[in-house]
């Protein structure tokens, strides 16, 4: 079983603009957090699409990749005379930083007791999920790396969620690659990222979304028993499946 981690096993403990924001005013620039939120949101989408998978496919590397992200944020947040352009690269160095840190997350509801009731199960446990060279700093940080027999980023593996090839090699690095996919189980909380693209590489997948109820409706491929509001309401169901 492979679980995604943003969203899935951590939150953020304040969302990311009022982080941002936050950072931001340390070093004596002023935004509003609903400001940062929409540019921070325009450039995701621009750095995502011109450098994919953190910079990776067009050599341009993971640190530059979130460095760029931050100035162009707040490019897009500040009107130009305001803005202090010397400071970008600092407030882009302290939050590559401290987004390594338990400062920025916190685990997802019921996540550390399925990981738990899981590994009394000896069932293994990967992370499969769409994320820089931090994660495993991360997972150590929040005290759950150890439940994990392996942790894929899509930037080491060089293939991104939904691509199947990522679901691919996550089997290998479980017992030379005899687990079959049909074996497999990947939980997520994105349909057409991590539901999707688990199916696509013949996985089972589970979701877990706080509006599970109406993912169906707007997701006609995924099954709605499959769909959980928290990990603990999908701990519940693997007791009951296991019975």
């Amino acid at each position: 079983m492979t679980f995604d981690v943003t969203g899935t096993l951590l939150n953020y403990r304040i969302p990311p603009a009022e982080k941002y924001a936050q950072v931001g005013a340390q070093l004596g620039l002023t935004v509003d957090p609903s400001v940062i939120s929409a540019s921070f949101k325009k450039q995701w989408r621009n750095m995502s699409s011109s450098h994919p998978n953190f910079g990776l496919s067009t050599g341009l590397g993971w640190e530059s990749w979130w460095k760029q992200l931050v100035n162009r944020t707040f490019q897009g947040s500040v009107k130009c005379n305001e803005l202090n352009v010397s400071i970008l690269d600092t407030i882009g160095n302290h939050l590559i930083e401290v987004y390594k840190t338990r400062e920025c997350w916190q685990i997802a509801e019921g996540a550390e007791e399925l990981l738990k009731y899981l590994n009394s199960l000896g069932i293994p446990l990967g992370v499969v999920s769409n994320y820089d060279e931090r994660l495993e700093t991360v997972l150590k940080a929040m005290e759950v790396h150890h439940y994990f027999r392996f942790i894929l980023t899509s930037y080491c593996a060089g293939f991104a969620k939904p691509d199947s090839r990522i679901f691919h090699l996550a089997l290998d690095q479980l017992d030379n690659g005899r687990i079959k996919p049909q074996e497999a189980l990947h939980v997520g909380d994105t349909p057409e990222i991590d539901y999707l693209g688990a199916v696509n590489a013949g996985w089972n997948a589970i979701l877990v979304h706080k509006d599970a109820k109406k993912v169906p409706e707007h997701y006609q491929y995924v099954d709605p028993k499959l769909v959980f509001e928290n990990l603990s309401d999908f701990q519940s169901y693997v007791c009951m499946y296991k019975k």
